[in-house]
């Protein structure tokens, strides 16, 4: 089933329908719900959705950040966690 993009845009956007009616509460993985979200969206086409939902995982991302008061922990977590180190990247 490798590059079924339709079943796989179809699943993706069945999660962000229910992300949008129930917040990110309760998603184990929110940051690469979010990231996984706005590359699947490119990849078949969607270029509005995908940079919709990257400026969220951003959002939210910086918003976690904030929460950091000891600076070299906040460019930790932006830089040395990978998968923020890439949305952090895409601004």
């Amino acid at each position: 089933m490798q590059n079924d993009f339709e079943t796989a845009d179809g699943r993706i956007t069945e999660a962000m329908d229910w992300v949008q009616a129930n917040a990110l509460e309760g998603v184990e993985d929110p940051m690469r719900l979010l990231w996984t979200a706005s590359w699947i969206s490119a990849l078949c086409g969607r270029p509005e959705a995908a940079a919709q939902t990257r400026q969220t995982a951003q959002s939210l991302l910086a918003s976690w950040a904030e929460a950091i008061q000891d600076p070299a922990a906040r460019r930790s977590f932006l830089n040395d966690i990978p998968l923020h180190k890439i949305i952090n990247a895409e601004t």
